[in-house]
């Protein structure tokens, strides 16, 4: 089974598809990347050498703050996790 996500820069959210279309996953999502990493945790392009994944995501609020001068008046949080590969 493949599932795809892919985000959507402009339109701010993450889609979903497992084979009958995309549906929307995650709104409001200022920012998403992931990098492979070695077994010592450093960036690797080689998919034989890859044991970790870094997923970094970032929300942000769905309408402005007025009482908030950063990033347009838009709150956000970010997390960041590490994935351990099972094979």
């Amino acid at each position: 089974e493949n599932v795809i996500y892919t985000f959507d820069a402009a339109k701010k959210k993450i889609t979903r598809a497992i084979g009958a279309g995309a549906q929307s996953f995650a709104e409001n999502v200022a920012g998403f990347s992931f990098a492979y990493l070695d077994a010592g945790g450093n960036v690797t392009a080689s998919s034989t050498a890859v044991r970790q994944i870094r997923l970094t995501i970032t929300g942000r609020t769905a309408k402005p703050d007025p009482a908030y001068a950063a990033n347009g008046g838009y709150r956000t949080y970010t997390l960041t996790s590490l994935i351990a590969m099972r094979n």
